[in-house]
């Protein structure tokens, strides 16, 4: 089933897309269709490679073909304008020979039919789930450390020592009087000793 008929256009888009809920094939519903066709004449038809060089930052070499082949043409519908990388092509569909480039932010559940469960759920809030992309924010690198272009880095100052206080002195011992010194009899001197070739004195 890669191509079918909507109303009145012949849709070729593989591969196909399933629902998750309940694997049933489903294909793009009129409505879409009608929109893609009504956007056609206000859309410049590119290449690929145009493409790729304007999302990817100038790399005109990512999608570029062989010389043998002729690229085909192209329309990315983006009328939203989602920005950057959100804006390339997640499927390629050709309609009434036409090629539509459609971003990965369009397919939701309102473009496509063909699942009767998820028809009879209604659930419009599955799309409101879904939001656009938006590029990622970068976050700025941190700011190195600031270099002090006067000199050296001064070293950390010390506290200032606070003064000590003095330690008072004990008292004065008051000093003691020195005894007055009393002076010693002398030692007798030794008697002679006696001589006994002298006659004794008479009594």
């Amino acid at each position: 089933m890669s191509s079918y008929e909507v109303a009145d256009h012949l849709v070729d888009h593989p591969p196909l897309f399933m629902c998750r809920k309940h694997k049933s094939f489903l294909k793009l519903n009129r409505s879409f269709v009608e929109e893609l066709i009504a956007w056609a004449p206000d859309l410049q038809p590119q290449n690929l490679t145009e493409v790729a060089a304007t999302s990817l930052g100038g790399d005109d070499q990512a999608f570029r073909l062989s010389d043998y082949l002729v690229p085909p043409k192209l329309v990315i519908f983006n009328p939203r304008k989602i920005p950057g990388h959100g804006a390339l092509p997640y499927l390629v569909v050709l309609v009434d020979r036409k090629f539509f480039g459609i971003p990965a932010s369009y397919l939701r559940r309102r473009i496509f039919e063909g699942c009767e469960q998820c028809a009879a759920e209604n659930d419009p809030t599955s799309d409101a789930q879904f939001p656009d992309y938006k590029p990622p924010v970068k976050k700025a690198p941190a700011a190195p450390p600031a270099v002090n272009k006067s000199g050296p880095i001064p070293a950390t100052q010390k506290p200032a020592a606070q003064p000590t206080k003095p330690v008072p002195k004990p008292p004065a011992k008051p000093q003691q009087q020195q005894p007055t010194a009393i002076p010693t009899k002398s030692i007798p001197k030794r008697p002679a000793e006696p001589k006994f070739d002298v006659p004794p004195p008479p009594h």
